[in-house]
């Protein structure tokens, strides 16, 4: 009998200590199963971005793929070899993003061999011509900020991934055929003009806190210097420089670095011109010269500026020049 009590205790321990773990078990599923959700393989050729997002910033984005302007595209296709081009309006006056839209862009699109993206950007927001805010000031003067901005509205992490960033005035005229001779792979600017501390009219005038503008460059560059050491040489005095900035590129590799300095500079109100090719000097960005003010328009240049596009006769010119029809632009 004593034989027969030992073996039924042993027996109710053992399912005792069975239930236990059993309900433990049960109770440590209940606890941690939500940290480790089944996890579905998604096909490498499938970004895992927020689509909604970027469809909801379509329309202010118009698309050039295989040489023919798109109203639409398939976010889940890369970026990385597309370029974005920015038109930068340093007036609230889009009377000419139609010429862009119906003539420039197709003609531009049919001979460039690299897909592209386009915006529009100036001072206010216009959602009729699809002009987005850089909520500068007008007259352009620190309209390098518009690649911060469109950065903002676009941003990397969100699936706008692209190989680089070309930004042009809306009086810009662009030579394809230039640019497809060119390496899109590095970053450029247009050519230098001189010394910060020479009598350029510009390094004279003051910005909107009364300041010159010599002088805002000089303060953003002795801040940036202690701020980034390891761009300490290229913004010493005697390395800097002055120039034209009315286009200029600036491939993915260096996109970050360019917005970081360029908020520095704007932080001071530096000029554009005195801004853009301090920083891309930095960058070792290379040096291609365009026919900028006064430039002889019958030179060879993948960029001539100004084109006022209020003349008919520019626009045509400049249609023409990408077609490689006329004989008076080269």
């Amino acid at each position: 009998l004593f034989e027969s009590i030992q073996i039924l205790m042993k027996s109710v321990v053992f399912q005792c200590l069975l239930l236990s773990i059993i309900l433990y078990h049960s109770c440590f599923i209940r606890q941690y199963s939500f940290s480790y959700p089944k996890v579905i393989q998604i096909p490498y050729h499938i970004v895992p971005f927020n689509l909604s997002f970027l469809e909801k910033n379509e329309r202010w984005i118009h698309h050039c793929r295989n040489k023919t302007i798109v109203r639409s595209i398939d976010y889940r296709q890369s970026l990385f070899s597309v370029i974005l081009i920015i038109v930068n309006h340093h007036y609230s006056s889009f009377y000419n993003t139609s010429f862009f839209d119906d003539q420039y862009f197709p003609t531009f699109c049919s001979q460039f061999d690299s897909d592209f993206d386009y915006v529009f950007i100036g001072p206010k927001e216009d959602s009729v011509n699809q002009v987005l805010s850089n909520e500068l000031p007008e007259r352009g003067y620190y309209s390098y900020m518009s690649l911060n901005r469109v950065l903002d509205r676009f941003p990397r992490k969100d699936g706008y991934y692209y190989k680089g960033y070309f930004l042009i005035n809306d009086d810009s005229c662009i030579d394809p055929h230039q640019l497809n001779a060119m390496n899109l792979s590095s970053s450029f600017t247009e050519g230098r003009i001189s010394h910060p501390l020479s009598e350029w009219v510009w390094t004279r005038r003051k910005n909107e806190r009364g300041i010159m503008f010599c002088d805002a460059l000089s303060n953003a560059t002795n801040k940036m210097r202690l701020k980034y050491p390891d761009y300490g040489e290229c913004l010493e005095l005697k390395n800097q420089m002055i120039g034209w900035s009315d286009a200029f590129y600036v491939h993915s590799r260096d996109v970050n670095s360019v917005s970081m300095m360029f908020e520095e500079m704007y932080s001071d109100l530096v000029f554009l011109e005195m801004a853009v090719p301090v920083v891309m000097n930095c960058l070792n960005a290379k040096v291609i010269p365009s026919c900028n003010h006064g430039c002889n328009k019958n030179r060879t240049s993948y960029h001539l500026h100004p084109v006022k596009y209020s003349s008919n006769e520019n626009q045509i010119r400049c249609i023409n020049r990408m077609l490689r029809m006329d004989s008076e632009w080269i």
